[in-house]
């Protein structure tokens, strides 16, 4: 009836306090009944019955979903944020925050109620303060002040509010650092990744990090870890800092991550891992290995530092050693010599690195395709695809594969079946085998074989044949969080994949526990980089990103991720769209 049941307003309102099936129809009619409602709404503030405020908050919160930007609803919730008692305070708190950035009005209601004495009500603005990501040169100092209250639960509430403001929150990083060193376990595991979302220039401006590097509790170190990752520079003492961590085999492999992507122009990152391959202990020298084995051609300098690792008394250090060199390729070349004695080793994983990775410089050498076709009658299906893989490489005759790789699409484990399908994505006559083979398993109810293609999906180059339909069918699957994770290491290289990014932006299906696949694909766009020639981002992708901001349902996090990456992509776009 909308309107025409304005006279019924006082009766709806007394309604909200009977049971649940009455009091959700009386909410549902007064939302519905349109602006008439609300200041009647409003004045529920001052009712001491609970469920009456309760009841006016859930029609106002239903006013904002049915019209968006109705200024009286969102000024009645503030209101019940500043007057209301303690549960419709929270209530109002939580549904300004679902409302998300087209709230902004009652940033500063939500502001003051960070000062109440009570912890549940501080807590709840601080979260909607996060989700409503506006105001930010008022909204930033009031979370700042909050986190010098004793409550640890107000502090990590504000602490995971401020990592959603990104770097417009960096002048919370002082106070990160001194809770990263005071706070309780809670405190310091969300100081540190609000730290990360902020994005500090350079390790120098947060000490602590390396600090919480050295903690016992790996839910500290390895967070801290990540968190130098994420910064735009690390020093050169911050490498060695982490250099130093492989020896810990609790972090060690997530610093093996971190060093992946440091800064190579600083010229300390392979000295440092040359001198770890001179540790004594085992484990920091294989991290240090596998470091220089992903870096490939990067690591030309370390070439006599591996040659050296070839004598390790570790049988599987010195495979990695060997890898490592053939991943270098041609700037590899003064190890053959090296490489070719350990095809005498007595260990046959040795024997086999080492022919694998001798051709890669010379894929004639008949010793070393000896010991690969050798391993064509392993008894391990794993081992007989690698042997393929590295024999089409060197040889590019897809009669000696071909019937191998085949036959291992047979084979009773589902990463075996999905890595013979990787290799026939390269081999001459196994191409559409190997992209149907994949293309069922992600789209199929098998979880094995999902899992499995995802993961070979995701370590394929763009350059790969098959890559961007794989990708495509990755993004559409119920859970596109790794592709979109390896897109966003790849960088600029997934350029082709930004439809499918931008199709996940326009979607707005997903709950609540779903939110972190909304934001995935934002950070997906940001570490891409879309450019175009002249420096600026394509228009379609611009155009899509904005109109999802102007037109995104409710879901509020759905809309942050779209500007954050717009944010990122085109500021002077976001400024325009009121992003600030």
């Amino acid at each position: 009836m909308g309107a025409a049941a304005e006279p019924a307003i006082p009766a709806l309102i007394e309604a909200l306090a009977d049971k649940k099936p009455v009091s959700k129809a009386a909410i549902n009619a007064l939302a519905r009944i349109g602006a008439g409602a609300v200041p009647a709404l409003t004045k529920c503030v001052s009712d001491e019955r609970p469920a009456i405020g309760m009841g006016a908050v859930a029609a106002l919160y239903q006013r904002c979903c049915l019209r968006r930007h109705d200024q009286a609803a969102l000024a009645g919730l503030a209101e019940f944020v500043r007057k209301g008692e303690k549960g419709a305070c929270c209530f109002a708190a939580w549904e300004l925050g679902d409302i998300g950035p087209d709230a902004r009005a009652a940033v500063p209601a939500l502001i003051a109620a960070l000062n109440a004495k009570d912890e549940e009500v501080c807590s709840a603005a601080a979260q909607a303060l996060g989700r409503i990501r506006r105001e930010a040169a008022t909204a930033v100092p009031a979370l700042i002040r909050a986190l010098k209250r004793d409550s640890s639960v107000i502090r990590m509430f504000s602490l995971d509010a401020l990592g959603t403001f990104g770097p417009m929150a960096k002048q919370a990083i002082p106070v990160l650092n001194q809770l990263m060193r005071e706070g309780s376990e809670g405190v310091r595991k969300l100081a540190i990744h609000a730290l990360a979302e902020i994005g500090p220039e350079d390790d120098r401006d947060v000490p602590a990090l390396f600090e919480a590097l050295k903690d016992k509790d790996t839910q500290i170190g390895i967070p801290a870890i990540l968190a130098l990752g994420s910064l735009r520079r690390i020093s050169p003492a911050g490498v060695a800092a982490l250099v130093d961590t492989l020896a810990d085999e609790r972090i060690g492999s997530s610093a093996m991550l971190v060093l992946l992507h440091c800064d190579m122009s600083t010229g300390v990152v392979i000295p440092g891992l040359c001198k770890a391959l001179k540790d004594p202990n085992p484990v920091r020298r294989r991290l240090a290995l596998l470091t220089l084995y992903r870096y490939g051609p990067r690591a030309k300098s370390a070439v006599p530092a591996l040659i050296e690792a070839l004598g390790e008394k570790n049988d599987l250090n010195r495979a990695i050693a060997c890898g490592s060199l053939g991943s270098i390729g041609f700037e590899g070349k003064p190890a053959i010599p090296a490489i070719r004695n350990a095809l005498q080793d007595p260990s046959p994983r040795i024997r086999f690195t080492a022919a694998a990775g001798l051709l890669a410089f010379e894929p004639a050498d008949e010793a070393a395709l000896a010991v690969v076709r050798g391993a064509l009658k392993e008894a391990s299906t794993f081992q007989r695809i690698t042997a393929c893989e590295h024999l089409w490489e060197a040889q590019h005759k897809n009669e000696e594969v071909l019937p191998v790789l085949i036959a291992a699409l047979n084979d009773k484990e589902a990463f075996v079946r999905m890595r013979a399908a990787r290799v026939l994505l390269k081999v001459d006559g196994g191409k559409e085998r190997g992209l149907s083979v994949l293309r069922d398993a992600l789209r199929g109810a098998d979880l094995n074989d999902q899992i499995a293609a995802e993961s070979v999906v995701t370590q394929l180059d763009p350059k790969d044949v098959g890559w961007l339909p794989l990708v495509g069918e990755l993004l559409r699957g119920k859970d596109p969080m790794r592709g979109l994770g390896a897109l966003a290491k790849l960088g600029p290289a997934a350029k082709p994949a930004v439809p499918f990014i931008v199709a996940i932006l326009e979607q707005d299906q997903l709950g609540p526990p779903e939110i972190r696949t909304r934001i995935a694909p934002e950070k997906a766009l940001k570490r891409i980089r879309v450019q175009a020639p002249d420096g600026k981002p394509p228009e379609p992708v611009v155009a899509t990103i904005l109109e999802q901001i102007r037109q995104a349902p409710l879901e509020t996090m759905t809309r942050i991720a779209a500007e954050k990456a717009l944010e990122k992509i085109d500021p002077e776009a976001a400024a325009k769209a009121g992003i600030r």
